[in-house]
């Protein structure tokens, strides 16, 4: 009658394995919260490679590996913008750098 303990350690064995759209239909099914996450991460990642159409009758997995990709494609802007917000500087940088270097 051990069954959270073995539960925990299905779950840690899970994690060792690649992340796939069963193994993530699978964590879904049982509850085991780690593999779910790593799983939707893998497949929100690269959703080109893997079957999507075995999620048809699964809404709320398709709505997380969304947001998922939502929250990535957000990231991605804020990154760019900071990156475009740092390149003044770094001109001012680099002409500093050159005059220095031909005095």
């Amino acid at each position: 009658y051990q069954v959270i303990p073995l539960k925990l350690e299905c779950d840690r064995v899970l994690l060792d394995f690649p992340p796939s759209v069963d193994r993530l239909l699978q964590a879904q099914k049982c509850g085991l919260a780690d593999q779910y996450k790593r799983c939707v991460a893998a497949v929100a990642s690269d959703c080109s490679k893997p079957d999507l159409s075995v999620l048809k009758g699964y809404p709320s997995v398709l709505f997380d590996i969304l947001q998922h990709m939502q929250s990535r494609s957000a990231d991605a802007r804020a990154k760019t913008v900071n990156c475009k917000s740092l390149r003044p500087r770094l001109v001012e940088l680099l002409h500093r750098i050159n005059m220095r270097m031909r005095s």
